[in-house]
Parts: C-alpha cells; structure tokens; sequence
C-alpha cells in the first residue's frame, strides 16, 4: 500500500507480523510513531521490543543525520580548497607549457637578456606548481581521512 493513502486514510490498522494479526487503532503516522516497522530480523520480538527498536531507530536516524551534516561542513571547505589547488595547478602547468615555448623560441633568435628574464620567471611557477602540489597532497590526505572516518560513523549506525 502506499504510505500516503494510509495517511489519508485509515484511523485504524490490522498488522501482520512475526506470523501474527494484530489491531492498531490510530493513525498510520501514530503506528509509525509508537511501534514502527521492525526490521525482518527481529519480526520475533515483542511488542516493548519493537517499541524499544522504534526509538532506537528513531536516534539512529537522528544520529545519521547529524553525521551527515557534519560530514558536509567539516568536508565541504577542503574539497573546496582541493578543487582551487587542482584549478590552480592545471592553470600553472598551461603557463609554463606556454613560457617553455616562449623560452625556446627567444632562445633561438637571441634574446639573451628576454630569454633570462622568463627564464627566472619560469623557474618561480614551476616552484609554484610544486607548492600548490604539496598543499594538494595534504588536503587530499585530510579530506580523505575525515571521510573515511564519517563513513565507518555511518556504517556502525547501519550495524
């Protein structure tokens, strides 16, 4: 049945489970409040049982939740900050693949004074590039450490 229909429409309900007909009289949303579904494992238990796993389900919602949220805005600033160094890096690289030509080509026609100068030039990107790579790695380990953390949170909720 859909749950909406229910919600609409029953004030009282006949529940099959663990083998046995039961009536709830209240509303589908009171019967999902106060006993709950119980998962097929523990079908057997009894009714202060599943009272029991509803609010236990109940937390573990609200925990997972909570896991989410801080998972989002303790890792959203370093994928930020990992996907500028990424930018940054992809930007550098085209520079310098630019410079290269340039350095080649002054080297050529003898631009000795020109060609030193975007040399140097070239010397501080590549050195940049090396930086923004450093800071990546550290982001990336961070940002890949506090996830794992959050997800093995999020799989013992699931336990």
């Amino acid at each position: 049945h859909s749950e909406d229909m229910l919600r609409r429409t029953v004030d009282k309900l006949v529940i099959f489970n663990g083998g046995k007909a039961s009536v709830f009289d209240g509303t589908y949303d009171d019967f999902v409040e106060r006993v709950g579904w119980d998962d097929e494992e523990g079908s057997e238990q009894s009714k202060g049982d599943a009272n029991s796993q509803s609010l236990n389900k109940k937390e573990r919602r609200r925990m997972r939740a909570e896991i989410v949220q801080r998972r989002s805005s303790e890792l959203g600033p370093l994928q930020k900050k990992v996907d500028r160094l990424e930018s940054r890096i992809l930007e550098l690289e085209q520079t310098i693949a630019e410079q290269t030509d340039e350095l080649i080509e002054m080297s050529k026609d003898g631009y000795g004074d020109e060609a030193a100068k975007m040399s140097r030039l070239l010397h501080q990107n590549k050195e940049a590039v090396e930086q923004a790579y450093a800071e990546l790695e550290q982001f990336t380990s961070e940002l890949e450490e506090k996830g794992r953390k959050f997800e093995d949170a999020l799989t013992e909720l699931s336990d």
